[in-house]
């Protein structure tokens, strides 16, 4: 009789343990999945920012006020992913000035976005370029 009451006693102190566990991953998985998807965004709009610089079309934007390369760009990111593109030119004063701004098309500004900023020069002049990512 008290092989049989130690044993069941083990038993549910095992599967209390094996529950209280079970939670525990749970909680802690609820509780950090908006991190990965906030430096996913992080990640696309550094990295777009990178190419638009590398390839020139941030460049040949503000020379021609021509949002074209920029509106091809933002096409091929992912369904799910919206973005803005802001460019500021530097003044000499320090102060800076709106060039352009564009959207990807069907994408409206959310409450909640990721900011990312990347300075180049044009035409011996400094720029600044801020690209705004969120999720539909």
């Amino acid at each position: 009789m008290k092989k049989g009451f130690i044993f069941s006693l083990d038993a549910i102190i095992a599967v209390l343990i094996a529950l209280l566990m079970i939670t525990s991953i749970l909680f802690y998985l609820s509780q950090n999945s908006h991190s990965p998807n906030r430096e996913n965004l992080n990640n696309i709009a550094l990295d777009s920012l990178v190419l638009l610089e590398k390839s020139g079309a941030l460049s040949a934007t503000v020379i021609s006020l021509d949002p074209s390369a920029l509106d091809s760009y933002l096409g091929t990111l992912p369904y799910n992913i919206c973005a803005r593109i802001e460019l500021f030119e530097s003044r000499a004063d320090g102060s800076l000035s709106k060039t352009l701004s564009h959207y990807r098309a069907g994408c409206s500004l959310p409450s909640s976005y990721i900011i990312s900023r990347r300075v180049f020069i044009a035409s011996r002049i400094t720029y600044l370029a801020e690209l705004e990512v969120w999720q539909r």
